[in-house]
């Protein structure tokens, strides 16, 4: 009986010790469109796949196996920077944490970041690296509340421009919503930038509707 415990595990030992064979970049796209999750997960934690098989899996593969992909491989690749917007499409929260210390991401990649409406991983990225001005103005106007409010806690609007592109891109309520929130001093740098926008839609519109804003806009009137 024990004779019998010991060879099992000595089985299981082997079994879990077994070297996939590599494959050719032809029989690496055949198991990519097998769509076999588990033996595809199981290769490459074995072995890395040729640049063509790369090229095939994120722009011909399905979204279940490109996501394997990019949650199994460390997100350090070319591939992870050429694809970066699949990558940030699909990748968990503890490669995306990885990922972002080695590559910069693009306005584009940004806006994806956004789409993926996750407060954890949009806090992680936004404390440490900001947003770039097109992906700010993606936000104010198409992201979730929950993103623009979890933005303003951790980001002051200090810039000019950044400020110009909230008030004239930003959701009426998202604006509304900044104002209630807002120290003085924003207040104030959000006051003097609607002053030039004297006799427009926009300036109305905050004026009736942005009840904080109203003594300081009425102050640099």
């Amino acid at each position: 009986m024990l004779f019998g415990k010991i060879i099992n595990i000595f089985k299981k030992f082997f079994m879990q010790k077994t070297v996939v064979k590599k494959l050719n970049a032809s029989e690496e796209i055949r198991l990519i469109d097998s769509n076999n999750q588990e033996d595809f997960k199981n290769y490459l934690k074995n072995q890395s796949l040729a640049k063509k098989a790369i090229k095939h899996l994120f722009e011909k593969a399905t979204s279940k196996m490109i996501k394997i992909y990019v949650n199994t491989v460390y997100p350090c690749e070319p591939e992870f920077l050429e694809y970066q917007l699949q990558v940030i499409r699909y990748a968990d929260r503890k490669t995306l944490a990885t990922y972002y210390l080695y590559f910069d991401l693009q306005p584009d990649a940004e806006i994806e970041l956004i789409k993926r409406d996750e407060i954890t991983p949009f806090n992680f990225y936004v404390t440490n690296y900001g947003l770039s001005p097109k992906a700010f103005e993606y936000l104010v106007n198409h992201g979730s509340k929950e993103l623009v409010m979890s933005y303003f806690n951790n980001n002051a609007l200090e810039d000019t421009d950044e400020i110009d592109m909230f008030l004239t891109h930003g959701k009426i309520d998202y604006i509304s919503m900044f104002a209630d929130m807002a120290t003085n001093n924003e207040k104030e740098d959000m006051a003097k930038v609607l002053k030039n926008k004297r006799g427009e839609e926009l300036y109305s519109n905050i004026y009736n509707q942005c009840s904080p804003m109203r003594s300081w806009m009425d102050l640099y009137a």
